[in-house]
Order: structure tokens, then C-alpha cells, then sequence
């Protein structure tokens, strides 16, 4: 299961564009890739993303790919963040050497032509 967007062709957008978009994915995050939370009446709740409903069932993808069916009468609430499930400032977290080899595998991914 898809959870973010397809890397084919993002090298195109040039470190700049990148980098950017690395160290603050909030910056500009595609609605469809906005993640939802949803609080059960049984006190769980789910964060992931909307993939779809299936008559009283709603369908999230969490951050593993993992689909979870939440049968909507058990929903006592349901949002959508406007924040990125990619992590804040990705750059802090990891070794400079690993970051590095990130930035240059993003850059590799070039449109086909």
C-alpha cells in the first residue's frame, strides 16, 4: 500500500527544491498525503492514511502500509492534519554521511525520458 508520493523523477527538482522539501515537509503537502487521525469509542485511535470507505468501514493505511477497517459506528472522531507523516527536519535526526546519500539518491531519480 502506497503511502506517500512516487520518488520517479524527483531528482528534476533540482538540491534546492529538495532540500526544502526534506527539512520541512510542511512547507507544501499534497492533500493526498495528509494524514488522518481517527478516535475510537473504545479509546484507540489511528493515525494514518485515508484510503478509502467500504460501506461502514473506514480504511487507513498507517505508516507501515498496514490497512486498518474502522467500522464507522465506533468513530467517535475523525480529522485531517495538515502536517506531513514525513518527519520534521529529517537532517537532525540522521548522521551527516546518511543524509548525504539520501540528497544523492533523491537527486539519482531523474525523469525517464
Amino acid at each position: 500500500n502506497k503511502i506517500g508520493p512516487e520518488l520517479d523523477g524527483i531528482g528534476g527538482r533540482g538540491m534546492d527544491r529538495l532540500l526544502e522539501d526534506v527539512l520541512d515537509p510542511n512547507r507544501i503537502v499534497d492533500p493526498a498525503y495528509r494524514t488522518t487521525i481517527v478516535e475510537l469509542d473504545s479509546g484507540e485511535t489511528y493515525i494514518g492514511l485515508l484510503k478509502g470507505e467500504e460501506g461502514e468501514v473506514l480504511l487507513v493505511a498507517d505508516s507501515l502500509g498496514e490497512i486498518h477497517r474502522l467500522p464507522k459506528e465506533e468513530i467517535i472522531e475523525q480529522r485531517v492534519s495538515q502536517l506531513s507523516p514525513m518527519p520534521f527536519n529529517l537532517a537532525s535526526d540522521l548522521p551527516e554521511e546518511d543524509f548525504g546519500n539520501l540528497m544523492g539518491f533523491l537527486l539519482d531519480q531523474r525523469p525517464r525520458n
